[in-house]
């Protein structure tokens, strides 16, 4: 938060009341994303690359079907539904770890599914906490070029992830696989607005066609551009995440807390393992989310907290057993 509140302190200047050539923006994401101009479109957020594939796909005269698996983002269902003649879910079943994502149940329907259709998947996906490996990941976009699918694939929480898609622009990202991506998770910038939709030259250049004349605002711009001047301090924030994610785990599994690790910012806890004192200061002192959906009815959400809150909190929960 720091760190964000200095960029954005350095941003504001007479530039703002100006209209910001992108095109710096733009190259300098070239230099530290390693994605080149042609294959990037910016957007307000994730959010904004997600509405742009929905768009774009319905203007193709792609979107007999839209295939989502649940529970994930809300937005994908919004989308779905203003966007598509039909919906077809494909239900997660109780969480197990990290690494139990059904892969087989995706495929199958993805083999049965109406051509000129789309499908929607986040690795890793949230809520659920797991991801899909490069082998999985290169299953899925075989049958969607096969089958004539659109296929978008949200990289918000990788990050936060011991593993990173390597999604070769040559091979994998066709005229019917696009990856949306947000700068709101793994570096901080959620109020900034600030994502990116990814696809091949072709594809990317034609989605750009509908967008407005200043895809991002110009304090978005600028502190986009000082923000990836820091790329270096946000990877060391986001290892020190993960790190505190596991020792989190950790620490609530000794203290009887059948907790699990994700792939993602936060942590599973199953419900029965928390005693009723726990519960009374977890309610007291924190956020956590409960779900009603089958795969995690009985787990809370924890988002992972800095090293010192975790701490308080395990000295809390250890000190609520006595």
């Amino acid at each position: 938060i720091n760190l964000v509140k200095k960029i954005a302190y350095e941003c504001i200047d007479e530039r703002i009341s100006t209209y910001i050539d992108l095109n710096e923006l733009y190259t300098n994401a070239e230099k530290v994303l390693g994605i080149e101009e042609e294959n990037i479109y910016f957007t307000n957020g994730a959010d904004g690359a997600i509405r742009s594939f929905f768009e774009f796909s319905k203007f193709k005269g792609k979107n007999r079907q839209c295939i989502l698996m649940r529970p994930s983002f809300a937005m994908y269902s919004v989308y779905a539904h203003c966007y598509c003649d039909e919906v077809n879910y494909v239900d997660y079943e109780r969480f197990t770890n990290r690494d139990s994502n059904q892969i087989s149940l995706l495929l199958h329907t993805l083999n049965n599914c109406d051509e000129n259709s789309i499908c929607v998947i986040a690795n890793p996906e949230s809520p659920m906490g797991f991801g899909y490996t490069q082998s999985d990941i290169k299953k899925i976009t075989s049958i969607c070029n096969d089958r004539n699918i659109s296929l978008l694939i949200d990289c918000t929480y990788e990050d936060f992830a011991d593993f990173k898609i390597n999604l070769d622009i040559k091979s994998l990202l066709s005229s019917n696989i696009f990856i949306a991506k947000s700068f709101s998770k793994s570096w901080g910038l959620s109020g900034v607005r600030l994502g990116y939709l990814q696809g091949s030259s072709s594809e990317i250049k034609k989605a750009k066609l509908a967008r407005p004349m200043y895809e991002v605002g110009a304090l978005q711009a600028l502190i986009l551009r000082k923000a990836l001047d820091y790329a270096f301090s946000f990877e060391k924030h986001l290892k020190e995440t993960v790190n505190t994610r596991e020792a989190f785990v950790r620490q609530l599994n000794e203290l009887g807390l059948s907790s699990h690790t994700t792939h993602c910012n936060f942590i599973h806890v199953e419900t029965s393992t928390i005693m009723e004192k726990q519960k009374t200061w977890l309610n007291a002192n924190i956020c956590y989310k409960e779900f009603t959906h089958k795969s995690l009815e009985s787990f809370l959400r924890i988002t992972v907290p800095s090293s010192d809150e975790k701490d308080i909190i395990i000295e809390a929960l250890a000190n609520s057993i006595c």
